[in-house]
C-alpha cells in the first residue's frame, strides 16, 4: 500500500590476520587454541538481509537474517554465525508518546560446524567458551520501552530472557535487564 517498507542486503568479505577453527582442531584435538593458528590473509565471508515494513502509522514489522561460513575465528562484535530476527515496533501515539516506541522481538543465533566442533573440544572464543559446549541454538526474546526525552536523547528500557546462553544447552535460561541511552545532535 501506502505505508514505507525497506529491504537491505548486505554482503561481505572481511581479510584479516584470524585463526582457523579446523587447524587448531588439528593441531589440538582437546583444548584447542585458535589465536595459536593466526595468519594473515585469512578471509570470512557473509551476507545479511534487513526488512522493514509498516503495517499502520504506529505498527511497524522487521525480520532480519544472517549467516558467516564460520570457520575462522570471531574477532569483532559477538561469535554469531547464523541469526534470525523477527519482531513488531509499536509507536506511542496511543497513550500521547509519538515519538516513544515499545518493541518485542524473537532471535535465534547459531554457530556454524567449524566453530560448534572447536568449542565442543574445550577451545575459547572470544567472548565464550567453558570448557566443553553442549550446542543448543541461542534463543532470545527481547521487550524494550525507548523514551524519547527531549530532541536530541533516548532513553530504553530493555529485557531479555535467553535461552542456552552463549549456545549452551547446560546453561540458562538467564534473564538480562539493560538501560541504554542514545544522544544525537
Amino acid at each position: 500500500g501506502d505505508l514505507p517498507g525497506a529491504i537491505r542486503m548486505m554482503v561481505y568479505r572481511s581479510t584479516a590476520r584470524m585463526g582457523d577453527y579446523r587447524e587448531a582442531l588439528a593441531l589440538s584435538p582437546v583444548d584447542p587454541d585458535v589465536t595459536a593458528t593466526r595468519a594473515y590473509g585469512r578471509v570470512k565471508r557473509g551476507w545479511g538481509i534487513n526488512a522493514e515494513q509498516a503495517l499502520t502509522q504506529d505498527l511497524g514489522a522487521f525480520a532480519r537474517w544472517s549467516w558467516d561460513d564460520g570457520k575462522t575465528e570471531t574477532w569483532v562484535f559477538t561469535e554469531v554465525d547464523r541469526s534470525i530476527t523477527a519482531g513488531l515496533s509499536l509507536k506511542g501515539t496511543a497513550w500521547g508518546r509519538a515519538k516513544d516506541r515499545l518493541g518485542l522481538a524473537y532471535i535465534q543465533n547459531g554457530l556454524a560446524p567449524d566453530h560448534i566442533d572447536y568449542l565442543a573440544a574445550g577451545g575459547l572464543g572470544f567472548i565464550i567458551g567453558d570448557g566443553r559446549l553442549n550446542y543448543a541454538p541461542e534463543r532470545i526474546v527481547e521487550t524494550y520501552y525507548a523514551l524519547a526525552a527531549g530532541k536530541y536523547f533516548t532513553a530504553s528500557l530493555d529485557f531479555q530472557h535467553c535461552w542456552n546462553p552463549a549456545y549452551n544447552a547446560d546453561r540458562g535460561p538467564v534473564s538480562l535487564f539493560a538501560l541504554r541511552c542514545h544522544v544525537q545532535f
